[in-house]
C-alpha cells in the first residue's frame, strides 16, 4: 500500500493493488502505469497474488476484515512456481447480503477455489478469522472427496463454549479495523475516533486506496463485525489429518492443545515471538513464509 501511495504522489497515476500484484518486476509494472479503469480491482472474491506457476496453489482466506493484500509479504519467501490466492469478502465494494455462519463462508469460497484448482489435494492457509475459514473448508471439501496436503492456519483457535460474548464499543471496533488497514492509533488521550476521521487519516498516509471510499470503509466495518460475530457461533467438525499452526507467543490467551479436538493427526505448532496483530508485518510474514515453504517442499507438488 505504500508503493501505491508513492506511485500516485511521485508520479501523479493511480495504480490498484491487484495490478501491483501482477507485475512481477519493476518494468512489467511500468508497461502497466496509466489510467485505471477500474479503481476497484483488488477487491474480488480472488486477488491473485501470483496466478502463475508449475506448482500447486496456496489458497490463503482473509482475517476478519475481509481482505488478502496481508499475505503479500508471502510471495519472496514461497517458490517462485507456487500460485498464491487470495480469497476475499463479498460486500465491501458493493452491498451484499451477510453471511450466515463460517460454514456457508467456507461453501462459497470453495467454489471460488474450484473455479481454479477443480481437484485436489490442496493447500489452505488462514490467519485469524480466515484460519476457521480454512478449517471448515478443509473439513467441507474432505465430506465431497477433496484431499488435502497442507492446512495452515496462523494465530487463531476454536472459540470456546463458556466464553462470554463480549461486544466491543465503537472505539475498539474502530481500532480493529484500523489494524486491518495497518494504520497506528492516535494515543488513547487523543480525540475519540470515528470513521470519517479514521478513512481521512489512513488516507493522508497512504494506507487506504483510492478506491476505498467512505462507503466501501462502512461496509468493511460490517464484514468485520459479521465475521466477528459468525466466529462465536462457530463450531468447528473434525479434520481428517494434520494441522500446521502459527502460534504468536506475546499477548497469547489460548493454547494450541484446543485444537487437538479437532484434527485427527498431530498439530504441527511454530511459534512466532510476536503480537497477534503483527503477524503478517514484514520480519513475522517472512519467518512463517520460509518455514511454511520448508513443510511445502516436504510434500508432493
Amino acid at each position: 500500500m505504500g508503493l501505491v501511495s508513492r506511485i500516485r504522489a511521485t508520479l501523479g497515476t493511480e495504480i490498484a493493488m491487484r495490478t501491483l500484484f501482477e507485475a512481477a518486476t519493476v518494468s512489467e509494472l511500468a508497461s502497466k502505469l496509466g489510467p485505471e479503469t477500474d479503481p476497484n480491482r483488488g477487491f474480488e472474491r480472488v486477488l491473485p497474488l501470483r496466478p502463475r506457476g508449475t506448482l500447486r496453489p496456496l489458497f490463503c482466506i482473509h482475517p476478519a476484515g475481509g481482505l488478502s493484500w496481508c499475505y503479500a509479504g508471502l510471495l519472496r519467501e514461497l517458490h517462485p512456481e507456487r500460485p498464491i490466492y487470495g480469497l476475499q469478502a463479498a460486500g465491501i465494494v458493493a452491498p451484499a447480503l451477510p453471511p450466515s455462519s463460517v460454514e456457508a463462508i467456507a461453501k462459497d469460497y470453495i467454489s471460488a477455489l474450484r473455479e481454479i484448482q477443480p481437484t485436489g489435494p490442496y493447500h489452505l492457509l488462514g490467519w485469524s478469522f480466515g484460519g476457521l475459514v480454512a478449517h471448515a473448508m478443509a473439513c467441507q471439501l474432505q465430506h465431497e472427496g477433496g484431499a488435502i496436503s497442507l492446512l495452515t492456519i496462523l494465530d487463531t483457535f476454536p472459540p470456546r463454549l463458556m466464553d462470554e460474548k463480549k461486544i466491543p464499543t465503537d472505539h475498539e471496533w474502530l481500532a480493529e479495523f484500523a489494524q486491518q488497514i495497518g494504520l497506528e492509533l492516535p494515543a488513547p488521550d487523543d480525540e475519540p475516533l470515528d470513521l470519517l476521521t479514521l478513512v481521512e487519516a489512513a488516507r493522508q498516509a497512504g494506507y487506504v486506496l483510492p478506491g476505498l471510499d467512505r462507503d466501501q470503509a462502512e461496509r468493511m466495518l460490517g464484514v468485520l463485525k459479521t465475521n466477528a460475530q459468525l466466529s462465536q457461533q462457530f463450531r468447528p467438525d473434525r479434520f481428517q489429518g494434520d494441522l500446521l499452526l502459527f502460534a504468536a507467543t506475546q499477548g497469547q490467551s489460548s493454547s494450541p492443545e484446543a485444537w487437538r479436538a479437532y484434527v485427527t493427526g498431530h498439530v504441527r505448532v511454530h511459534e512466532i515471538d510476536c503480537k497477534h496483530a503483527d503477524l503478517t508485518l514484514p520480519a513475522s510474514i517472512a519467518t512463517i513464509g520460509r518455514l511454511l515453504e520448508q513443510h511445502l517442499q516436504a510434500l508432493n507438488p
